[in-house]
């Protein structure tokens, strides 16, 4: 089953609550004049407003990546990258996060602080999965996962264990893929991480189902069953765990106790989840089913329904729900409803494929960035060193032409005492012989 990424993701980041509010947030701004202060204060507003959906929240970061700038300080520079990168990727702005991630990376890298290089590491890692570069995503979650096991943040390493086991399902490799929810599972119970738990759990027990193994299937889903009761979020856990109950009773041929499962399943993701990507695949698996069961109305009612939530650039799960719904429509001879499908399936097909060019252009202009500035970098150490022989030749120069003019001096007063001395010779008095001598030696001053 394909995940969703946001899910969970602000507990993952860590953000923890803040004293004061927005307001008073945004009053002590206007007296700080010391820039640690300034910056500190403009991060933590930028990560309240994004826990609050803040629009305002691009000018406070942008304001403190500006200022982190001026003062060269790496640290808040690469932070102020990373929360407008995770702000991007919030607001699905995916653009935009991987510049920011990919900026935020490189800037980590010149510090000392590991943990966020590898959250930089780990959303990275999470693109490349989206992209389909599998190879790419599983070396990066490794990377980070060994990062966080060295760290100690054993919920760190939960997710990352969890999105290594979506990278292996996608891939085919179904045992590598349950050994990873199983270790992510264990993590997460053991920072009591209920609903994340039981996640995993139901997420073994799919692919459990597709091998046919059905009572071990049915022994992971009776440990999701008895986690979301100590869940926080037990209603979304629940609506995926009566989808995958009715999966398994489907396997079984029990169809009544599936009809029950997968109707409580679609009616609580469509009252509270109805856009997320997640639940336009459990709706498409449904409805295939009540096709498979002649049920055509009620598959033709539920994609209906789905539809609506069909974004202007849909995925690939929204634009088989407009398929399916097309399908349904020439089944039953409304060919005028389902030409009005098939057009936007079309419709979304080349959105979908801009934005996997803007994504392309995403890493494009990341690489770009990076490159430049590895490349200015290696120009200021060239200056550097340049600018360092450039001294090192001219007090050489100085040190030569002081030298230089030094014996030239030296010469010269020797020539005029030798002369001196001689015409002294020919003078019949010393004192005279002396005067001379000291006049000769006063020209040289």
């Amino acid at each position: 089953m394909k995940k969703l990424i946001i899910t969970g993701a602000l507990l993952w980041l860590g953000f923890q609550a803040l004293a004061g509010s927005l307001d008073s947030l945004k009053i002590t701004l206007q007296y700080l004049e010391d820039p640690q202060e300034k910056m500190q204060t403009l991060y933590e507003l930028g990560i309240q407003q994004i826990a609050s959906v803040d629009n305002s929240i691009d000018g406070y970061l942008n304001n403190g990546l500006e200022l982190a700038a001026k003062e060269n300080d790496y640290v808040w520079l690469s932070r102020f990258h990373y929360l407008l990168g995770y702000r991007s990727h919030v607001f699905l702005a995916y653009h935009d996060a991987f510049v920011h991630f990919s900026t935020a990376k490189h800037l980590f890298q010149k510090t000392t602080d590991r943990q966020y290089q590898a959250k930089c590491e780990f959303f990275l890692a999470v693109y490349e999965h989206e992209t389909g570069n599998f190879l790419a995503a599983q070396e990066g979650f490794t990377k980070v996962a060994s990062v966080y096991l060295e760290l100690g943040l054993l919920s760190d390493v939960a997710y990352v264990y969890e999105h290594l086991g979506y990278v292996e399902e996608d891939r085919g490799n179904t045992q590598e893929a349950i050994e990873n929810f199983v270790l992510a599972y264990q993590y997460f119970l053991k920072d009591e991480l209920y609903g994340l738990a039981a996640k995993q759990a139901y997420s073994v027990s799919g692919i459990l189902v597709d091998l046919d193994e059905k009572l071990e299937a049915e022994v992971y889903l009776s440990k999701a069953l008895d986690h979301l009761s100590r869940s926080n979020d037990s209603i979304l856990h629940a609506t995926r765990t009566y989808f995958f109950l009715g999966r398994l009773a489907e396997s079984r041929e029990q169809w009544d106790v599936a009809n029950d499962y997968f109707q409580h399943s679609y009616t609580s993701g469509r009252m509270h989840y109805a856009g997320w990507d997640d639940n336009f695949f459990r709706t498409n698996y449904m409805a295939e089913y009540y096709l498979k069961q002649n049920q055509l109305e009620v598959a033709t009612a539920m994609l209906s329904e789905q539809a609506e939530y069909v974004s202007e650039a849909p995925g690939e799960n929204a634009l088989r729900t407009l398929s399916l719904l097309a399908e349904s429509y020439q089944t039953q001879g409304n060919l005028e409803a389902a030409l009005t499908m098939e057009r936007r399936v079309r419709e979304g097909m080349v959105a979908a494929q801009t934005a996997k060019a803007d994504a392309q252009r995403a890493r494009q202009e990341a690489e770009v960035i990076l490159a430049r500035q590895s490349l200015e970098i290696e120009e200021n150490q060239v200056a550097f060193v340049r600018n360092q022989w450039n001294w090192v030749i001219g007090l050489l120069l100085i040190t030569m032409a002081f030298t230089g003019v030094g014996y030239y001096l030296y010469r010269l007063k020797e020539k005029h005492r030798k002369q001196a001395e001689a015409n002294s010779l020919h003078w019949p008095e010393f004192g005279e012989k002396l005067q001379a001598l000291e006049d000769a030696l006063n020209v040289l001053g």
